[in-house]
């Protein structure tokens, strides 16, 4: 319940987030792709959450809105909500004003981008994880399992989308680019994730501990910084505790899948690992060098 809340909290602010951001953005292509991105975040995903606890609660409308408000009762879960609200915040609040102060908007939208990759690569999969060990452990909650697993691959996608505005902020804008700012929001929001995931899930559920929480969390951290090209967080003896969930999931983070299904045999779902890509060839495309004609 904690766990799913979490989740649809996610999902919703980042919707909102999006529509922020397209208004700031000039470029055409990025307002399609942030549109399309809130699209997918506040449409299918939240229509996704809606549909699991709909089939989990049924019609009780009490239940499902204590769901939703969770955070009002559970503090753990209130306190995460608002380090990630905060961040967002900073933006709107110079956004709102009209932009008085350049050096603190630019601070402020270079910040929004990193939590948004931090959000969109680290903090879901720990909630997405515990609702795969129900399927593959327990075997049940298969349906979820199966939506989860589509947002998940979505989520893929938006990775790639977050680390490209990174880099080409970094770009155009270096003078407000700084790698402290990336590791400071990473590890408060890693931390934060595994106090508020240790509290929300317990210890020895569906076999989950607190260090494996804390080892997928650091774990997934590290993978993301050193995606963005960083050096990693956190040392020490890191690694997936769930590698064998994903591996059954036909999910990694970055490396090639070891999943080999029959082609004929695989259902649609299965054909495509993001993964797999790599998105800053399929970014850099240009659409002029492109034969359409054939």
């Amino acid at each position: 319940m904690n766990v799913f809340s979490f989740l649809s909290f996610l999902d919703s602010i980042q919707a909102d987030n999006l529509v922020a951001l397209n208004i700031v953005s000039e470029a055409y292509e990025l307002k399609r792709a942030l549109l399309v991105h809130a699209f997918v975040e506040g449409g299918i995903h939240t229509e996704s959450y809606q549909y699991i606890l709909k089939s989990l609660f049924g019609e009780d409308s009490d239940l499902i809105n204590f769901v939703y408000y969770r955070f009002k009762t559970f503090e753990p879960l209130k306190k995460r909500n608002e380090l990630i609200a905060n961040i967002y915040q900073e933006l709107y609040t110079q956004v709102q004003k009209g932009i008085p102060d350049k050096e603190k908007y630019y601070i402020a939208l270079f910040k929004n981008l990193v939590q948004d990759y931090i959000l969109e690569g680290v903090i879901f999969y720990m909630g997405f994880m515990l609702f795969h060990l129900f399927y593959y452990r327990k075997n049940v909650l298969s349906g979820t399992n199966k939506e989860i697993t589509l947002i998940r691959r979505d989520e893929q996608l938006h990775i790639g989308l977050f680390k490209k505005l990174i880099k080409t902020f970094e770009q155009e804008y270096s003078k407000y680019y700084k790698e402290e700012v990336i590791y400071g929001i990473a590890e408060a929001s890693a931390l934060a994730d595994i106090a508020f995931y240790q509290e929300a899930i317990g210890d020895n559920i569906l076999g989950i501990d607190a260090k494996q929480i804390e080892l997928y969390i650091k774990y997934l951290t590290n993978k993301r910084l050193e995606f963005l090209g960083l050096k990693p967080l956190f040392s020490g003896n890191i690694y997936n505790p769930f590698q064998e969930i994903e591996n059954a999931i036909g999910y990694t983070h970055g490396e090639e899948s070891q999943r080999k299904d029959n082609f004929f045999e695989a259902s649609t779902t299965d054909y495509i690992h993001t993964s797999n890509y790599n998105w800053d060839k399929i970014y850099s495309i240009d659409l002029k060098d492109i034969d359409f004609s054939e």
